[in-house]
C-alpha cells in the first residue's frame, strides 16, 4: 500500500505552535531572584507600564526587610514575624506560612521548585515551593541576611552537582549540596558577610564588612584574589561586562576589573552610606544612598549622568526594566523613573519606609515594607502621581 507523504504546511504550523508554546512558558516573567539573577544586575526582561493601581495588600505580623521573588503565580518573600509567606499572586491570598524560627530578613531565591532562604537565627532553608514543607535545615554560626546563589559545580566524575552558596555573619562563606544541605566547602573572610551571591563564570565575587571583594573558586572554595575597597560592604555586587560594580559604607560607589583584580575607577558625592546593591544596564549605574538621593553613573567612565533626590534614603536597590527603573525609599514612596534623565513617571506613597527591592513582572509590581505588609500593583490605564 501507497503511503501518501506528510502534509508539509501542517508539519510546520504544529511546529510553530510547539515554539510558540515554549516562548511563551521561557518568557513568563518569573522574578525568581531579588536582582534578576546571579549577576546581580537588576534588570528585569519587561516592560514597566506608565501607571499602576493597587491590586492587592497582603498582611505579615512584621516589617519586611526581605525583597520577594514571584515564580509560577506565587509570591515568596520573608517577614520579621519569622515566617516565610507564600502568597497567590492574583488575589493576594495566602497560599502557606513557614515559621523559621527567628526573624527573616533575607531574601528567597527559588530554583526548580525549591525556595532556599536564610534567617536571623543562622539557619538555611530549603523549602517545597509548593507545600511550604521543609526539606533541608543547615545551621551557621552567624545571621543570614543575604541572599543565597544556586548553581552548579563538576564532580570527579564529570557530573554536575548542584549547591547552594550562602553568606553568614559569622565571617564564612558556605557551599552546600543542595540536595541534602550538607557541606562541600567553606571560605573565611575577615568579618561578617551580609550580602547576597554573585557569580562570574567559575568566580564567586562577594562583598564583605571586612572591606574586601573576596574572589573565590566556586569548585574549591579557594581564594583567587583579594582587592580592598575602603569601605564595609552590605549590598550584593552587579557584574557586567568584566567589572563588578559595587557601593560601601564609606560613601562610595566602585567598579572592580575582574580580570586585572583592580580598581577602574571610585565615585563619591556627599559621602552618605550605600547600603543597597547597583542596577546595571547599557550605559547605565544606578544605586541608592542613605543621603536620599539615587544616582546614574557611566559605567565605563565612573561619571555622573544624573542624580534625583528621593522621600528619604533608599536602603533596597532599583530594578531597571527597558527605559525605565523602579526603586522604593524610606519616605515610603515606590517610585517609576525614565533613565535618560531620572524623571519621576508614576509614584506611589505607602505611608510606610521601603527598604528592599521591588519584584518586577509583566502584570504586577510587588514590594514589602516596614508596616508588615506586601503591596502589589496592576498596570493602570489612567496614569497617576501621588
Amino acid at each position: 500500500m501507497r503511503t501518501q507523504p506528510p502534509n508539509i504546511l501542517r508539519l510546520l504550523l504544529m511546529l510553530l505552535c510547539v515554539l510558540c508554546a515554549a516562548l511563551a512558558f521561557a518568557g513568563d516573567g518569573d522574578w525568581p531572584h531579588p536582582r534578576g539573577g546571579l549577576q546581580g544586575t537588576g534588570i528585569a526582561e519587561v516592560k514597566l507600564q506608565n501607571a499602576y493601581t493597587p491590586a492587592w495588600t497582603y498582611k505579615t505580623n512584621g516589617a519586611v526587610l526581605s525583597s520577594a521573588i514571584v515564580v509560577d503565580g506565587v509570591v515568596y518573600v520573608g517577614s520579621e514575624d519569622k515566617h516565610l509567606h507564600a502568597i497567590d499572586a492574583k488575589t493576594g491570598k495566602k497560599k502557606w506560612t513557614f515559621a523559621g524560627g527567628t526573624l527573616i530578613d533575607a531574601s528567597p531565591v527559588y530554583d526548580e521548585g525549591v525556595v532556599y532562604i536564610g534567617t536571623d537565627g543562622g539557619a538555611m532553608f530549603a523549602i517545597d515551593a509548593a507545600t511550604g514543607q521543609q526539606k533541608w535545615r543547615f545551621e551557621t554560626e552567624g545571621r543570614i541576611s543575604g541572599a543565597a546563589g544556586v548553581t552548579f559545580i563538576t564532580e570527579e566524575d564529570g557530573t554536575k552537582a548542584k549547591v547552594v552558596i550562602v553568606g553568614s555573619h559569622d565571617g564564612l562563606l558556605y557551599c552546600l549540596d543542595a540536595a541534602t544541605g550538607k557541606k562541600r566547602w567553606t571560605y573565611e573572610t575577615g568579618d561578617y558577610i551580609n550580602c547576597g551571591i554573585t557569580l562570574n563564570d567559575d568566580t564567586i565575587v562577594l562583598g564583605g564588612c571586612d572591606t574586601m571583594m573576596h574572589l573565590i573558586d566556586l569548585q574549591t572554595g579557594k581564594g583567587k584574589g583579594e582587592i580592598e575597597l575602603g569601605g564595609e560592604v552590605a549590598g550584593m555586587p552587579a557584574l557586567s561586562n568584566g567589572r563588578a560594580y559595587i557601593g560601601h559604607m564609606q560613601g562610595e560607589v566602585l567598579a572592580i576589573d575582574l580580570k586585572a583584580k583592580e580598581i577602574a575607577w571610585r565615585f563619591s558625592d556627599r559621602e552618605f552610606p550605600y547600603v543597597g546593591s547597583p542596577a546595571v544596564a547599557e550605559g547605565r549605574v544606578l544605586i541608592g544612598t542613605r543621603g536620599r538621593r539615587l544616582y546614574c553613573i557611566n559605567p565605563e567612565t565612573g561619571e555622573k549622568v544624573w542624580d534625583i533626590r528621593t522621600h528619604g534614603g533608599i536602603e533596597g536597590a532599583p530594578v531597571i526594566a527597558g527605559d525605565r527603573a523602579v526603586f522604593g525609599s524610606a519616605g515610603g514612596r515606590l517610585t517609576i523613573i525614565d533613565l535618560a534623565k531620572g524623571q519621576t513617571l508614576w509614584q506611589q506613597d505607602l505611608g510606610a519606609a521601603i527598604a528592599v527591592s521591588p519584584a518586577v513582572t509583566p502584570g504586577l509590581l510587588v514590594v514589602g515594607a516596614e508596616d508588615g505588609n506586601i503591596y502589589a500593583f496592576k498596570p493602570s490605564s489612567t496614569p497617576k502621581t501621588d
